[in-house]
C-alpha cells in the first residue's frame, strides 16, 4: 500500500519537475556550448530544448548562441561568423612546418604550393626564444594569473602580470617573417592560431569579418552604440572561441578540451594607437575561454585550465611615432643593445597601445573611415603632416586590463641572401597594394556594390609561399608618381570609373558587381586622364612662358621696337647736347648750366677710379700711422701695439 502511495505522489509531481527542468533548460545548455563537451552533454542539451519546444541544437561553426544573465532576464545573440574567416584566419596546427621555421616538402604529388617559403628559416635561438616565451604564456601559473587579476589593474603597474609575447620583425610589410614563427611555435605545441589581421579589422564590416562582428567592433568606438555591451561582449567572445572542428550532422563544437590557442594580432602596430577599447572586448573574452570550463568543472574536484589561451601581437619595421602622434619615423637611433635584449626596451620603440582618433586637418577623405579604419589607413596614405589625432570620445570610461608585453625580435637566418632580400621587397609591395585594394573594396562596399574577393589579398596559413607577383608593384608606383593627388581622393576616382565600367559590360547584373578586370582597366584609365590633364596644363603654361618673358608695352608695339626707338631717341639727346655745346649765344649762367651735362657712363668710370685712389690713400696712411705707432713705443713705451 505504501508503494502505491509513492508512485502515485512521484507521477503528480513529475510535471513540476518537468517544467523546473524546463525553465533551466537555455541556461544549462549555455554552459555545454563551451568547447570540449561529450556527447553526453550535447544529448542533454537536445532534450532540454526539445521540451522548450525548440529544434534540436543548430549551432554551426558560423553561428554561435551567446546567453548573458541580467538579473532575471535571459538575453539571446545570435553572432554570425562567415565561413570564408574561418577558412583563412583559423590556422589548424600542420604537419607541413620544421621546428626552424622553414616548409617540408609534402608527401603527396599535389602541385599546391608549401605553406610556408623555404626561403624562410630561423636560428634556433629565436626559435627557441618564442617556444620559452610560448610555453610560459600558456603555463597554468601564467593562465590562472590572466583570469585572477582584476580588471582595475593599471598599465603602470604590471610587474606581476604574466607576459604577453609580441613578435618584430625590422622588414617593412614582411608578416610572413612572423607568420612563419607562430606556425612553427603552434606546431610545435599542437595549438590552433585565430588570426585578426589589422587589414581586415579596418575593413570592418564589408570584410571578411562579417556584419556582426565588423558591426561590433566599430561601435566600441561610438559615444552612443546602437548595440549594447553584452551583444558587443559576445561578438568577441565569437572570434575567441570560433573553432573549425565542428560535428558533421549538428555542427557543434568538437576541439578538444585541453587545446591551446594563440589569439594573433597580425600587424598589430598599425591600430594600436586606437586599439585600447578594441582591447578592453579582446582581452575580456580571453579570460572567458580560458576560465569557462575551468570554474563550471571545479566544483567537481577538476584543476587547471582546460583552455589555455595566448595572445600574440606582431608588429613589422617599427615605424617608430614621435611625439607627434601623426608622424612616423624609422627607427634608425636604435642600438644593438635594443634588439638583443629585446622585452620591454624594444617593446618600448614600438606603438604605444592608446585611444587616438585619427582624422585629417584639411582635405577630407571620400571613402568615411571607421575609428579603426582611420588609425589604420591615413598614416599610410596620407602625408604625415595632413594627418592629426585626438583623444576618442566613448560611451564610458572603461580601463582597459593590465597588459605586460615583452617584446621578440625575429630576423631570417639567410637574411643576406638575395633570395631573401627579394622576397622582403616583394612582401613590402604585395602589402601596400593590398592596402589599396583594400580601400577599392571599402569604398565599392560603402556605395552599396559588390567587389570580387580577389581584389583583396587577405592573410591565410598559406599566403606567404610565393611571394608577391612583381606585376602588382605597378599600382603602388604609379600612383606614387602623383604626390599632387592624395591616395584616398585616386582610390575613389578608380573605383568610380569602375563603376561606369561595370555597368556598360552585356548583361550587367544588379547590384552591380565589380570585378578585377574592372579595377585594372579603371586604374589604366585614370592614369591616362592624369597624364592628360598633365600634359594639357603643360601645354597652356607653355603657352603663356613665352608672353611672360616679353616686356610688351602697352601701346601694343614689340619689344624690338621699343629699343630701337630708345637707341634713336638717345642719339637724338646726343645731338641736342653736342648742338647746345657748340652754340655761341650763351650767356655765363647757360655756359654754367651746360658743364652740369655729362655721360652716364663717363659717371661709372670716373668712380671707379675714384674709388680704387681713396682704397690706395687709405691703405698708405694705415701704414703710416702703424709705423710712427711702433716709433712712439720703442721710444716711450706708452702704448702698446
Amino acid at each position: 500500500m505504501s508503494k502505491f502511495w509513492g508512485i502515485l505522489i512521484a507521477f503528480q509531481l513529475l510535471p513540476c519537475f518537468t517544467v523546473a527542468l524546463s525553465d533551466s533548460s537555455e541556461e544549462i545548455c549555455g554552459k555545454m556550448r563551451y568547447p570540449g563537451n561529450d556527447e553526453h552533454a550535447l544529448e542533454t542539451c537536445k532534450l532540454l530544448q526539445l521540451q522548450d519546444g525548440e529544434d534540436a541544437v543548430t549551432t554551426t561553426p558560423l553561428q554561435f548562441r551567446c546567453k548573458t544573465s541580467q538579473s532575471t532576464t535571459m538575453t539571446q545573440f545570435n553572432i554570425t561568423i562567415p565561413p570564408d574567416f574561418i577558412d583563412k584566419f583559423v590556422w589548424p596546427p600542420s604537419t607541413d612546418i620544421a621546428a626552424d621555421g622553414a616548409a617540408e616538402p609534402k608527401n603527396d604529388l599535389s602541385s599546391d604550393p608549401p605553406a610556408l617559403p623555404q626561403s624562410y628559416t630561423f636560428s634556433d635561438g629565436i626559435v627557441s626564444g618564442v617556444l620559452g616565451a610560448a610555453i610560459c604564456a600558456f603555463s597554468p601559473a601564467s593562465q590562472l594569473g590572466g583570469i585572477e587579476l582584476s580588471e582595475l589593474h593599471s598599465l603602470n603597474h604590471d610587474e606581476d602580470l604574466p607576459a604577453n609575447p609580441c613578435l618584430f620583425t625590422p622588414y617593412e610589410g614582411c608578416h610572413e617573417i612572423i607568420d612563419s614563427v607562430i606556425q612553427s611555435v603552434a606546431n610545435q605545441l599542437n595549438a590552433d592560431v585565430v588570426v585578426l589581421d589589422a587589414l581586415e579589422l579596418a575593413l570592418g564590416e564589408f570584410g571578411v569579418l562579417g556584419t556582426d562582428i565588423g558591426r561590433a567592433i566599430s561601435d566600441v568606438y561610438e559615444p552612443k552604440p546602437k548595440f549594447d555591451s553584452s551583444r558587443i561582449q559576445a561578438a568577441f567572445d565569437a572570434i575567441v572561441t570560433v573553432s573549425n572542428k565542428v560535428q558533421p550532422c549538428t555542427g557543434v563544437d568538437l576541439t578538444e578540451a585541453s587545446k591551446r590557442r594563440f589569439i594573433y594580432l597580425r600587424d598589430f602596430g598599425s591600430i594600436a594607437r586606437s586599439a585600447e577599447p578594441f582591447m578592453t572586448r579582446l582581452l575580456h573574452a580571453i579570460r572567458v575561454r580560458r576560465s569557462a570550463v575551468y570554474e563550471n568543472e571545479n566544483h567537481s574536484g577538476a584543476s587547471g585550465i582546460l583552455h589555455p589561451t595566448v595572445l600574440l601581437m606582431g608588429f613589422d619595421k617599427a615605424l617608430t611615432r614621435k611625439s607627434c602622434y601623426c608622424c612616423w619615423a624609422s627607427p634608425n637611433g636604435w642600438s644593438h643593445s635594443t634588439f638583443s635584449e629585446g622585452g620591454r626596451a624594444l617593446r618600448k620603440t614600438l606603438p604605444a597601445l592608446d585611444s587616438r582618433s585619427f582624422y585629417l586637418e584639411e582635405r577630407r577623405s571620400e571613402i568615411p573611415l571607421k575609428a579603426l579604419s582611420a588609425a589604420f589607413f591615413l598614416p599610410l596614405v596620407s602625408k604625415s603632416s595632413e594627418v592629426r589625432t585626438t583623444a576618442l570620445s566613448l560611451a564610458q570610461n572603461s580601463v582597459i586590463p593590465a597588459l605586460r608585453e615583452e617584446c621578440i625580435c625575429l630576423i631570417p637566418r639567410n637574411f643576406q641572401q638575395n633570395a631573401v632580400r627579394d622576397l622582403t621587397r616583394r612582401a613590402e609591395i604585395q602589402r601596400k597594394t593590398d592596402v589599396q585594394n583594400t580601400l577599392i573594396v571599402l569604398f565599392l562596399r560603402q556605395q552599396g556594390f559588390l567587389a570580387v574577393e580577389d581584389l583583396n589579398s587577405a592573410v591565410s596559413a598559406d599566403t606567404s609561399s610565393g611571394g608577391a607577383n612583381p606585376n602588382n608593384a605597378l599600382r603602388s608606383d604609379v600612383l606614387g608618381d602623383h604626390p599632387d593627388i592624395p591616395l584616398l581622393i585616386a582610390v575613389g576616382r578608380i573605383a568610380t570609373i569602375a563603376i561606369g565600367l561595370a555597368h556598360q559590360r552585356p548583361h550587367a547584373q544588379t547590384p552591380i558587381r565589380i570585378d578585377a578586370e574592372d579595377i585594372s582597366k579603371a586604374h589604366a584609365i585614370f592614369i591616362e586622364n592624369s597624364q592628360t590633364f598633365s600634359h594639357w596644363v603643360d601645354e597652356i603654361e607653355g603657352r603663356r612662358k613665352p608672353e611672360v618673358k616679353e616686356d610688351t608695352p602697352d601701346d601694343g608695339s614689340s619689344q624690338s621696337d621699343t629699343e630701337s626707338s630708345g637707341a634713336g631717341e638717345e642719339e637724338r639727346k646726343d645731338t641736342i647736347v653736342e648742338g647746345v655745346k657748340n652754340s655761341r649765344d650763351l650767356n655765363k649762367h647757360e655756359e654754367k648750366l651746360l658743364q652740369c651735362i655729362v655721360d652716364c657712363e663717363d659717371i661709372d668710370a670716373q668712380a671707379e677710379i675714384d674709388y680704387q685712389n681713396d682704397l690706395a690713400n687709405a691703405e698708405e696712411d694705415e701704414n703710416l700711422d702703424d709705423g710712427a705707432i711702433e716709433d712712439y713705443d720703442s721710444a716711450d713705451g706708452d702704448y702698446v701695439a
